[in-house]
């Protein structure tokens, strides 16, 4: 055995004193931070204000965190929580939903990982959890907000940590499942090594599915076709091709998965707590909407291919421009390096099968097992009626399919969305919600479903009940974990607008706190960016900025007259199916009102 080192000295005060240290002070490290992070930290901003603050209309405009004035601080930030807590500080939820913007790219920025439980920071030799990428809600919350936050460059790290995981997810899916595809494990580590632990819960097969919904949000938020290409298609293909195998059909001709679990949940069983089952809810949801994501991925780049085979040779260019000027997507040098990591077997091929793809994916997905309302009510969370072990378990995996997911939606399944409110009421009144980032997922499923008021609540017991001193998030008994603290800014994205479908629903979910107020910047599925005004409780009006010529869809609120102007002129407008159609050219503004 052979051990050496690269140290000079045998002390090691002797070692740090060597070699010269660059020194700065606090203001050119301010500067230099600031400078680097305007960019993005710039391109949104929110102001509210509330019934209570008549007297300080600039109290709440946090256009930048560097640009709140000493004299509208009237108490710490300790203090402020605590009157938070209490009804007071109406304001401080703006100041949160900064905060975790600002968490967001300050651990994602410059680097290849991304943010793990405690973002990048731990003070702990043995940190909790090892400081490890938990694949089963907490990394997926961590960039709920990137894309409607303005913050999709960021999203660089957790494509590459992907790229990382993409070829020991290939050979674990072979060597586990006897599949092709990709399987990701529950909980991963920086090497992304896909290997499942001893745990219960720890065969769970729907990771990959999950990360394939920020593959398909962030392609729907920048329109960024060449990612399409040569990222997100692979992946979602990759994913779709391990549910080819992975996938049973039973004797009525349904696809079945097994083994299933709803992720760290079990139900009672024989002795012992029982975890697995076939198909359960979370599975279904996960496993249809990845289907149907690599379905959209590959009817896009189909319909490319037909009209321009020019330009579809074009989007396998990495080495000439890779989005406009105007889009969020990740920058030319750090797409090439992303690009460059898809393993090569996973790449698009001049002999690409799309239809023949399509067609059995669409078997797939169409032949799943249909989702069950439970006898309280409820999603059904496992294949049959069971015993909860934990009636108040920390997940609500079996609600995915409203959110994060959009397979659940008012208009299209209303039973399933009424039954996802009722098993989000029966979880919290068993006592769920007791850690931070479930409280900010609670708060996330009530602004989806339309109730502001109620979504407030759980904001101020999440910000009361699980923020430090300085706001970061905790996990009992008192653990620093950041999931918390950037669910809590996407619940603020969700009451301003939801835009899944690409259908633009502004301010779905404004509380009656919140009065009057704007938000400047925010991204919509589609390749939008939006102004929005709103004045005593009701949009006041939209500016809203397409990046590509194409048919905008909002959802139409009943009672409500619209009109919209694009340079002086009124644009016209259709009607149907609770939607409201018009044309729309990139580059210029539309006003709605």
């Amino acid at each position: 055995i052979n051990i050496g080192t690269n140290a000079k000295y045998e002390d090691a005060w002797d070692e740090i004193n060597a070699y010269d240290i660059p020194s700065a002070d606090f203001n050119s490290i301010y500067q230099r931070n600031h400078a680097y992070y305007t960019k993005h930290y710039g391109s949104l901003s929110l102001e509210v204000h509330t019934k209570y603050d008549d007297l300080h209309p600039n109290l709440n405009s946090m256009n930048s965190v560097y640009s709140i004035e000493k004299e509208h601080v009237e108490h710490t930030t300790d203090k402020r929580v605590e009157l938070f807590k209490n009804g007071g500080e109406p304001d401080l939820p703006v100041l949160y939903f900064n905060y975790g913007r600002y968490l967001l790219y300050a651990s994602s920025a410059r680097g290849t990982l991304p943010a793990n439980l405690q973002g990048k920071w731990n003070e702990d030799i043995y940190p909790a959890w090892d400081c490890d990428y938990h694949n089963d809600i907490n990394i997926q919350m961590n960039y709920w907000p990137a894309e409607a936050g303005g913050l999709a460059e960021y999203t660089n790290a957790l494509f590459e940590y992907m790229n990382t995981m993409w070829e020991p997810g290939k050979e674990a899916a072979k060597k586990l499942w006897g599949c092709k595809g990709v399987w990701y494990p529950l909980s991963s580590d920086v090497w992304g090594r896909c290997t499942p632990e001893t745990y219960g819960w720890s065969v769970w097969v729907s990771a990959a599915a999950w990360y394939s919904e920020h593959v398909w949000a962030h392609f729907e938020y920048t329109q960024d076709y060449r990612f399409l290409y040569n990222f997100a298609y692979p992946f979602l293909r990759d994913v779709a091709k391990f549910y080819e195998d992975f996938l049973y059909k039973d004797e009525k001709g349904v696809y079945q998965i097994s083994p299933s679990q709803s992720p760290e949940n079990h139900f009672v069983g024989g002795g012992e707590p029982v975890s697995l089952c076939i198909s359960s809810a979370s599975d279904i949801e996960l496993c249809f909407e990845a289907l149907g994501h690599a379905i959209k991925a590959a009817e896009i780049l189909l319909d490319i291919k037909k009209k321009d085979a020019a330009g579809f040779e074009e989007l396998n260019g990495v080495g000439i421009e890779i989005v406009t000027e105007e889009s969020d997507s990740i920058s030319e040098n750090a797409a090439k390096a992303l690009y460059a990591g898809v393993p090569e077997d996973s790449r698009v091929k001049d002999t690409e099968r799309f239809a023949a793809n399509i067609k059995k994916w669409k078997e797939l997905r169409d032949n799943l097992p249909k989702l069950k309302i439970n006898d309280k009510g409820g999603i059904l969370e496992w294949d049959k009626e069971r015993e909860e072990v934990e009636p108040s378990h920390r997940h609500i995996s079996h609600l995915i399919g409203a959110f994060p997911g959009d397979i659940i939606t008012k208009r299209e399944t209303p039973e399933l969305f009424e039954a996802a409110k009722k098993s989000l009421e029966l979880r919290l009144s068993a006592g769920g919600g007791h850690t931070g980032w479930s409280r900010a997922w609670t708060a996330c499923m009530y602004f989806r479903f339309g109730n502001g008021d109620a979504a407030l609540d759980h904001l101020r017991a999440l910000i009361g009940d699980f923020a430090t001193t300085s706001l970061l998030d905790l996990h009992p008994p008192r653990i620093f974990q950041i999931d918390g603290n950037l669910g809590g800014t996407e619940a603020l994205l969700l009451m301003l607008l939801q835009s899944y479908h690409e259908e633009l629903d502004i301010l779905p979910a404004l509380p009656t706190d919140f009065v009057n107020g704007n938000v400047q910047g925010i991204r919509a599925r589609g390749g939008y960016k939006l102004n929005i005004y709103w004045r005593a409780n009701a949009l006041e009006y939209a500016e809203l900025l397409p990046i590509a010529d194409k048919e905008c869809k909002l959802v139409d609120k009943k009672d409500v007259k619209y009109e919209i102007y694009c340079e002086g002129n009124l644009v016209p407008f259709k009607k149907k199916k609770g939607l409201i159609t018009f044309n729309v050219e990139a580059g210029k503004i539309y006003t709605i009102s």
